[in-house]
C-alpha cells in the first residue's frame, strides 16, 4: 500500500516531528493543546479490533492492472495532472544485489546503456530525439539503480496517440530490443568514473566503509550500484548480455502509465510494444545472506577528513516480509509510533540543551527487501563520542524500562493520522511522477497498492485500540541483546577507541537504568489574544494573472493568487529585506546565526518544545532561513490550519527568542562544516569564487570562518533579529487554494497589525549593493589537501542582471542550447564529466554580478583540459550562434518546461515573493513564453556576445593536493 504517512525510513531521522499543523478552528482562535497526560503506561488489554489479522490490505481501484501472454505485468490509471499528458515507468525488479562478484556494477552500467543504442533508437540518437519532442535530458527523461531495482521514466509533452507510441516504442526497446554495442560499452566507461567521482569523499567512503560491516557475511556491503572499477574498465559485452538475458526478462518487469488518457487506449498501446519475449518464470533474486548476529559487536570507522563523530546502536535482522495484511500492518503501525514518540523525546531533550549531541533518534524499517534494520543515531563533536553514546544509549534505556506515556503515544498518533489526512486532502491533485514513484517503491516491496483515502481509513480504524504499553514493548523489542552493534564514525586521530573498548562501553550503556521520565506541564495556546485586523490602504488586481496586490498602512506589502490545481494546499512566503545585506566584516554570519529561530521558533513566553506541542497534528510546516539580502519565512500546507502558521509567524515577528542551546548547535554545525570543507575540493571551489570573482576585501561574499562564528553570541544575534523584524520592510505571497477574503483576513490580522516600516522597493538598500567587480579574465588555480581524487572545474563569465529582463531571457535560451551541446561534446565525446550544464544566475543581490556558468568534476589530470574545451564552446557560440534547428529544439523545451511550470502554484509563489523588491512585472512574466518562441538564432547569439568578453572571463580550477592530506 502506498503509507506515505507512516513509511519505513531506513536512515535515522534527526526528528519526525516537526512543525507539522493539521485540522484547525475558526479564523479568529488562538490554537490550543489538548490537556496533558502525565500517566505512565500501565499494561491493559487492546481494544478487540474489528478486523481479522488476516485480512488482506485493501487495493486501489483506480488501477488498471494486467499481464500480457508473456507474462510482463502492467499498471495503467487515468490522472490529469498535468493535464494533457502522460507519464511512462519502466520498472525492473533488479538491481545491484543480483550481481555476481564480476558483475559488481554492471545493473547500474546497463542501465547507461540502454541510451546508446537499441533497435528503433541507433546509438546517440535516443536523447536528441526526446529533445525534440521538447523533453530535458535529466529532467523529463531519466533512469536510476538501486539495490533492488532499476526504473526508467519519461515524462511526455501530451497525450496524443502517437507521443504516447514513440515513448512506449523505447521503453519497449529498453526491455527487449537493446543492442549493446561494443564501442558505445567502451565509450560510456570514462562516464561511469566520473559518476563515481562525483560521490568521492569523506562521507562516502565513511559510509561505504559502514555499510560493508553492516551485515557480515551478507553481500549487501559488497552490492553498492555505482559499481567497483574493475568491472567498469573490464565488463565484456557478453556480460552485459548474460545480466539482460537472466533479469530484463518480461515476468520481472512492469510497465506503469499514469496518463490523461482513457485506459483502454493505453493497454492497447502497451500491448503493442511490451507483447515480445517468451514467457518463463522470473528469475529468483539471488541471495543475500542478511541474518542477526549471534552476539553484540562493534564498529569504527574513521577519516581524517570527517569533522564530526557519529555514534549508533543498531540491530540487524532477516526482513519480515511484505506488509500485505492488517494484522502485518497494525504490527507496523505500533513500532513507528514508539519511534516517533522516541523522536520527539529526543528532540525535546536537544532543544533544552540536554543533549550532547546536535542530533538525534531512531529508526526502523525494511532495507531493499533485504535488512530489517532498527538504528538510533547521534551526531555532534568527535571529542563529545562517549557521551555522546552514554546520553543515546541512556534515552534506548529509558525508553525500554519505562516506556512512553499515553500523552506521547496520543501526540505519536496525531502525527501519523495528520500525515495521513494530508495525504489525502492532496491525491487528486498529486503529479503523475509522484504517483509512479510510489508504485515504484510498493512494487520493489511487493506490497499492494492503496489510495491515500483507503490509507486513511484504515488508520482511523486501527489507532484507536493502539496503547501506550503495547507500544513501548514493541520499541523495547527493537533493542535486544544480543545482537546489537555499537558504531562510531569519527575523525583519524587521538581518542579513538579500539573496537573491543566500544564494546564493552555500548555494553555498559545498555546495562543502565535511568529514571522514569519526568511529567511536563505543557503551554495552552499560541497567543493570549488575537491581534485585530488592519485594513489595506490600497488594493490592485493584475487581470491577466488573477493576483491581488495589497499594501497596509503600515508598508507591509501582500500578494496573493487563489489556484486550486494542488487542492487543498497553500503556501506563503514572506521577505523581510535587508539580512546579510546589512552585515559587516565585525558582525559577518550573524543573520544566519539569528535564523535559527525560523527553524526552532521561540518566543518570551513560550519554548520551542512548547510551540512543536501545540502545532502536534496539525497539517502545516513553517520554516525560513537567512538570504543574501533579507531573511525568509515559508507556510504551507492545509488551508484549514494555515492560521496556525501565521500565527507562529506573527510570535516570530513579534516576540522571537533565540534558545541558547539552538545557537550553541548553530555555532558547532558552522564550525564542523568550515572544517570539513577544508579538505573538500568543492568547499575551495566556493571559497575561491567569492575570493576571486568578488572585491576581496568584500566580507558579505565570503564564507563565514572560525573567526566569524567566534565573535558571535546568542544575545547579539537575538538583538540583530529584533532589529530586523522590527524595521525591515516586508513583502508577502501567498499562493493556493485559498480564497482572497481568506487571506486578506489572515494577512490583516497577523501582518497589517505589524510595527510601522519602510515600504519595499527596488531602491531599498540600494546604497548597500554597489560593488566594483574585478577585471577579467580571472584565472585560479588552486589545490586542496585531500584524498578525495577529484578536480573542481567551474568556468563562465559574468552576466546580466534579473531586472534586465530581455537579456535575461537570451542567456537562458542560450545556456539551455549550450547544455545539450555540452552534453554531447564533453560528456558523451570527450568523457571528461558525468554530467554538466550551462546556467544563467542573472544578478538580484549585487548589479553587475550575473554569472554564466559551467562545471563540473573531473578526473585532477584533466581539469584544465575540460576548462578549455568549455571556453571553447563559449567562444564558438559567441562567433557562430545556434543553429536553426538548435533554436527550435530550445523552443520546443521551453514551451514544454513553461507550460508545465506555470500551472504550479509553486511558480507563481517564487515569481511573486520578492516581485516588488526586485522591480519585476507580472507582465514580463505572462509574456516569457511567447518571447522564448519570438527568439532568432542572430538574437541569441548575439545577446550572449554582449557578455561573452575577455574583461568578464573567469575560470577556477581546484585540484587535489594528496600529499598535503593530514
Amino acid at each position: 500500500m502506498v503509507r506515505t504517512a507512516w513509511r519505513n525510513v531506513f536512515q535515522a531521522p534527526m526528528c519526525v516531528a516537526v512543525l507539522t499543523l493539521a485540522s484547525g478552528s475558526g479564523h479568529a482562535a488562538a490554537f490550543q493543546s489538548p490537556p496533558p497526560s502525565t500517566s505512565p503506561p500501565t499494561p491493559s488489554p487492546a481494544a478487540a479490533p474489528a478486523f481479522s489479522p488476516d485480512d488482506p490490505l485493501p487495493i486501489d481501484g483506480r488501477i488498471v492492472r494486467g499481464e500480457l501472454p508473456n507474462g510482463m505485468r502492467y499498471m495503467v490509471m487515468r490522472h490529469a495532472v498535468p493535464p494533457g499528458r502522460a507519464a511512462l515507468w519502466l520498472h525492473v525488479a533488479s538491481g545491484s544485489l543480483n550481481e555476481t562478484d564480476a558483475q559488481r556494477g554492471i545493473a547500474h552500467y546497463l542501465e547507461h546503456m540502454a541510451f546508446n543504442g537499441s533497435e528503433n533508437f541507433p546509438p546517440g540518437t535516443a536523447v536528441d530525439f526526446f529533445q525534440s519532442l521538447g523533453l530535458t535530458f535529466g529532467r523529463h527523461q531519466n533512469a536510476s539503480t538501486s539495490f533492488d531495482r532499476t526504473n526508467y521514466r519519461l515524462e511526455m509533452p501530451d497525450n496524443r496517440a502517437e507521443t504516447l507510441a514513440k515513448g512506449l516504442r523505447f521503453l519497449g526497446d529498453v526491455a527487449f530490443r537493446l543492442t549493446l554495442p561494443e564501442d558505445e560499452i567502451d565509450r560510456e566507461r570514462r562516464v561511469i568514473l566520473e559518476e563515481k567521482r562525483t560521490r568521492l569523499g569523506a562521507q562516502q567512503r565513511v559510509q561505504e566503509a559502514w555499510i560493508k560491516r553492516l551485515a557480515p557475511g551478507s553481500t549487501l556491503g559488497e552490492r553498492l550500484p555505482i559499481g567497483v572499477e574493475e568491472t567498469i574498465l573490464g565488463v565484456t559485452r557478453k556480460d552485459f548480455e548474460d545480466y539482460y538475458r537472466a533479469w530484463y526478462v518480461p515476468a520481472n518487469m512492469t510497465v506503469c502509465v499514469v496518463a490523461d488518457l482513457d485506459e483502454q487506449a493505453v493497454v492497447d498501446a502497451i500491448r503493442s510494444q511490451f507483447s515480445a519475449g517468451e514467457r518463463r518464470p522470473a528469475p529468483a533474486p539471488r541471495p543475500t545472506n542478511v541474518a542477526p548476529s549471534p552476539e553484540d559487536r562493534a564498529v569504527v570507522v574513521t577519516d581524517p577528513e570527517l569533522a564530526r563523530a557519529s555514534v549508533s546502536v543498531l540491530r540487524v535482522d532477516a526482513p519480515r516480509g511484505p506488509v500485505a495484511t492488517m494484522g502485518r500492518l497494525r504490527e507496523q503501525l505500533v513500532e513507528q509510533i514508539g519511534v516517533i514518540a522516541f523522536n520527539r523525546r529526543t528532540e525535546r531533550l536537544v532543544d533544552q540543551g540536554g543533549a550532547p549531541f546536535l542530533r538525534g533518534g531512531a529508526s526502523s524499517g525494511t532495507f531493499v527487501n533485504t535488512v530489517r534494520l532498527a538504528r538510533a543515531n547521534a551526531t555532534g563533536e568527535p571529542g563529545k563520542w562517549r557521551d555522546m553514546l552514554g546520553s543515546l544509549t541512556g534515552e534506548l534505556r529509558r525508553a525500554i524500562l519505562h516506556g512512553f506515556d499515553e500523552a506521547e503515544v496520543a501526540d505519536a498518533v496525531r502525527e501519523v493520522v495528520a500525515q495521513a489526512e494530508r495525504s489525502a486532502q492532496t491525491e487528486s491533485t498529486r503529479t503523475a511522477v509522484s504517483i509512479l514513484s510510489l508504485w515504484d517503491q510498493n512494487l520493489s516491496s511487493r506490497e499492494p497498492i492503496s489510495s491515500a483515502a483507503q490509507d486513511l481509513e484504515l488508520l482511523r480504524s486501527l489507532t484507536p485500540g493502539i496503547t501506550a504499553s503495547e507500544v513501548s514493548a514493541s520499541f523495547a523489542g527493537l533493542w535486544k541483546s544480543p545482537g546489537l552493534t555499537f558504531v562510531v564514525e569519527m575523525p583519524e586521530g587521538p581518542g579513538v577507541p579500539s573496537e573491543p573498548e566500544l564494546l564493552r562501553l555500548g555494553a555498559t550503556s545498555m546495562a543502565v537504568s535511568p529514571d522514569a521520565p519526568e511529567a511536563r506541564a505543557r503551554a495552552a495556546s499560541l497567543l493570549a489574544s488575537i491581534p485585530a485586523p488592519v485594513a489595506p490602504a490600497s488594493v490592485r488586481e493584475h487581470t491577466p494573472t488573477g493576483f491581488r496586490t495589497a499594501v497596509f498602512p503600515n508598508g507591509v506589502t501582500l500578494h496573493h493568487r487563489a489556484m486550486d490545481y494542488r487542492k487543498n494546499q497553500v503556501n506563503a512566503a514572506i521577505t523581510l529585506a535587508g539580512g546579510e545585506l546589512l552585515e559587516t566584516a565585525s558582525n559577518r554570519g550573524i543573520s544566519d546565526a539569528a535564523a535559527v529561530v525560523l527553524g526552532k521558533p521561540a518566543t518570551g513566553t513560550l519554548s520551542s518544545s512548547d510551540i512543536q506541542d501545540l502545532l502536534v497534528g496539525k497539517k502545516i510546516n513553517v520554516s525560513g532561513g537567512s538570504q543574501p539580502d533579507g531573511m525568509g519565512i515559508s507556510l504551507g500546507g492545509s488551508p484549514d490550519d494555515l492560521e496556525a502558521a501565521f500565527q507562529v509567524a506573527y510570535l516570530l515577528l513579534t516576540d522571537p527568542k533565540i534558545e541558547p542551546a539552538a545557537f550553541d548547535r548553530w555555532r558547532t554545525s558552522q564550525l564542523q562544516s568550515i572544517e570539513a570543507l577544508k579538505f573538500s575540493p568543492r568547499g575551495a571551489l566556493t571559497r575561491t569564487m567569492a575570493s576571486s570573482l568578488f572585491p576581496p576585501q568584500e566580507p558579505r561574499v565570503k564564507p563565514l570562518t572560525e573567526e566569524n562564528v567566534a565573535a558571535l553570541s546568542t544575545e547579539l544575534a537575538q538583538a540583530w533579529f529584533v532589529r530586523l523584524v522590527k524595521e525591515s520592510p516586508i513583502e508577502v505571497s501567498i499562493v493556493g487554494d485559498l480564497p482572497w477574503e481568506r487571506a486578506l483576513d489572515l494577512a490583516s490580522r497577523y501582518l497589517g497589525s505589524l510595527p510601522a516600516r519602510p515600504a519595499i522597493g527596488p531602491a531599498t538598500h540600494a546604497d548597500l549593493r554597489r560593488l566594483q567587480r574585478p577585471q577579467g579574465p580571472i584565472r585560479v588555480a588552486a589545490s586542496v589537501p585531500t584524498r578525495t581524487d577529484q578536480a573542481q572545474v567551474m568556468a563562465g563569465f559574468y552576466g546580466t542582471d534579473l531586472n534586465n529582463t530581455p537579456d535575461s531571457r537570451l542567456l537562458t535560451a542560450a545556456s539551455q542550447i549550450i547544455s545539450t551541446r555540452m552534453i554531447r561534446e564533453i560528456r558523451e565525446r570527450e568523457q571528461l564529466v558525468y554530467s554538466i550544464r550551462t546556467s544563467s544566475q542573472p544578478a538580484t543581490v549585487f548589479p553587475g554580478f550575473g554569472m554564466v556558468l559551467a562545471g563540473a568534476s573531473t578526473q585532477p589530470d584533466q581539469a584544465q583540459r575540460l576548462a578549455d574545451k568549455i571556453h571553447a564552446m563559449f567562444d564558438e557560440f559567441a562567433r557562430e550562434g545556434p543553429t536553426a534547428e538548435e533554436v527550435e529544439v530550445m523552443k520546443r523545451q521551453m514551451d514544454n518546461s513553461m507550460d508545465e511550470s506555470m500551472k504550479e502554484p509553486s511558480f507563481w509563489l517564487r515569481r511573486s515573493q520578492s516581485m516588488v523588491y526586485r522591480g519585476l512585472s507580472l507582465d514580463d512574466v505572462i509574456a516569457e513564453p511567447d518571447a522564448f518562441q519570438a527568439m532568432t538564432p542572430e538574437q541569441i547569439r548575439a545577446g550572449f556576445a554582449r557578455y561573452y568578453k575577455p574583461g568578464g572571463m573567469f575560470s577556477i580550477l581546484i585540484t587535489p593536493d594528496q600529499k598535503a592530506n593530514p
